[in-house]
């Protein structure tokens, strides 16, 4: 019997750490090597929130190949830090020289909607476009001045 409630104890113990462990990300061992070769003149940073944190994703080249897919694997397989990525693309992107730069907010997961609204700045949302321009040390467009 104390073999039994021992090993539903220890049962119990790995499934806690799991769940909590499985509830935040770890961001300790992050990688710039996914977003090295992804800068070109112009580029989409896609940003949602995660719990109570932002966090964002980089598609370069944006063009009509953008789909929901893409952002969802993102969201599952990339999360940037905002602070990550300020950092990825000052490092890799030459600044003076980019076309574009549009931020997109997108829910978590990513709908069909936030596609068909991408390039469209929602007003609304003004505030948090500014603050992720400013947490991005991206000029902010005119248009959310």
């Amino acid at each position: 019997m104390k073999k039994i409630l021992f090993n539903v104890n220890v049962g119990l113990i790995l499934l806690t750490c799991c769940l909590t462990s499985c509830s935040a990300r770890d961001y300790s061992q992050y990688s710039y090597v996914p977003y090295q070769r992804n800068f070109d003149k112009d580029f989409n940073i896609y940003c949602w929130q995660y719990h109570s944190a932002w966090e964002s994703g980089i598609e370069a080249s944006p063009s009509n190949s953008i789909n929901i897919n893409k952002i969802k694997w993102m969201q599952y397989e990339l999360p940037c830090p905002i602070y990550k990525m300020k950092e990825i693309i000052h490092e890799y992107a030459n600044l003076d020289n980019l076309d574009y730069v549009h931020v997109i907010i997108v829910s978590y997961p990513a709908t069909y909607q936030d596609i068909e609204n991408a390039y469209e700045y929602d007003l609304n949302k003004k505030k948090t476009y500014v603050y992720l321009f400013n947490q991005l040390d991206l000029p902010v467009p005119d248009k959310l001045k």
